[in-house]
């Protein structure tokens, strides 16, 4: 009496990465009965208008409103899972070449750790300051980081906070921070050198320097970007 007349059921079978790959309801009920620890093998129905058609979702949030019933959205699913879950593997982690510059001393190879540094922005008002110091020492402890970690799952720049058990238990995490030693993180490139390294690459895309071009030029040009280099360091 719950049915208006008998239905059927289709088989479907869900991409391997889940909702991750494809944005549909078959990876969603997968992905679900994953979490929940279960059998990955589920039942999807629709739910349709009394003239036949599918509901869409704002019409499914007011049904879920009358009858009490949860609520989600494969946009909901896809933020928890990557949040929660590890989609990566090591391959490898490797100490790049060093190298013997013309003053004699000997400069190390590097890499971008895949993550940047995020500063406060100083301050002449010393009130400003003094909140702005308080506002990073409390962003930077342990407690907070922590907190964070467990809450989304952002690695830790507190060495206490990485030295945790859960942290180091973290596959994604351990990674970089097993690659940190042969890299450097992005954010201690000032922007103005990515448009200084466009403009080197340009001049040879242009044909300024080519394969024919001497050796002195090559260098004059090289001379010139380490030297500005240097000015934004400095």
């Amino acid at each position: 009496q719950d049915f208006r007349r008998p239905g059927h059921m289709f088989p479907l079978r869900a991409k391997r990465n889940g909702v991750l790959e494809r944005n549909g309801h078959t990876e969603a009920t997968v992905d679900l009965l994953r979490l929940a620890g279960l059998k990955e093998c589920g039942l999807c129905c629709e739910i349709m208008r009394d003239d036949g058609t599918m509901m869409r979702t704002p019409e499914l949030w007011e049904m879920a409103k009358e009858f009490d019933l949860c609520f989600i959205t494969i946009k909901s699913l896809q933020d928890y899972i990557r949040r929660h879950e590890t989609h990566m593997q090591q391959q490898a982690c490797a100490k790049l070449p060093t190298f013997t510059g013309s003053d004699g001393n000997v400069y190390q190879l590097s890499g971008f750790g895949g993550f940047k540094l995020l500063g406060v922005k100083p301050q002449e008002d010393e009130d400003k300051l003094a909140v702005c110091d308080a506002l990073a020492a409390y962003l930077s402890s342990e407690e907070v980081q922590l907190a964070r970690y467990e809450a989304v799952g952002w690695g830790p720049s507190n060495l206490n906070a990485q030295a945790s058990d859960a942290v180091k238990a973290d596959e994604a995490l351990s990674a970089l921070a097993e690659q940190l030693a042969f890299a450097i993180p992005q954010g201690q490139y000032p922007g103005d050198y990515w448009s200084l390294a466009t403009s080197l690459g340009d001049t040879v895309i242009q044909g300024e320097l080519t394969v024919d071009s001497s050796d002195d030029d090559l260098m004059a040009a090289l001379e010139k970007f380490q030297d500005t280099c240097i000015s934004y360091a400095e």
